[in-house]
């Protein structure tokens, strides 16, 4: 079996990472009051928002964001090969000074990293396509 690396030992590559970001949004029962009017008249606290630990907004989800990190240089190319029904499945984790980096998220070039990032924020940074890259087979 011949195994082949997208990448090479002492070669400088760009590395891309997903930021992720809680969203939140302005209570829309309270208007950001914490408090509600009740029949009554009476004041109380809003039961949407109140004790949320932002009172006044509610979380609205998660925003995610693909970013170039910067440069690298690899020191070490570890090869998983897992057989599956599809074939045998060649994993590439590449070292740089005892972090290892998933082919998927390396790039030869800053353009290339910048590119990627661009064309993946604008369809669906959170896609698992994006996350996890896609497989190889040899």
């Amino acid at each position: 079996m011949n195994i082949t690396t997208k990448y090479e030992i002492g070669q400088t590559l760009w590395l891309v990472n997903r930021l992720s970001a809680r969203v939140w949004k302005r209570c829309v029962d309270c208007d950001g009051t914490c408090s509600i009017t009740l029949k009554s008249g009476k004041l109380s606290r809003c039961p949407t928002c109140a004790g949320s630990g932002d009172e006044g907004y509610v979380f609205d989800g998660m925003k995610y964001e693909w970013v170039v990190h910067g440069s690298l240089v690899v020191s070490g190319i570890d090869i998983k090969l897992s057989k599956l029904t599809k074939g045998i499945r060649q994993i590439e984790m590449y070292q740089t000074g005892g972090s290892g980096f998933d082919v998927s998220r390396l790039f030869p070039t800053e353009k290339e990293a910048k590119e990627w990032c661009a064309k993946v924020n604008a369809e669906d940074p959170n896609s698992d396509e994006a996350w996890f890259g896609e497989e190889k087979y040899v």
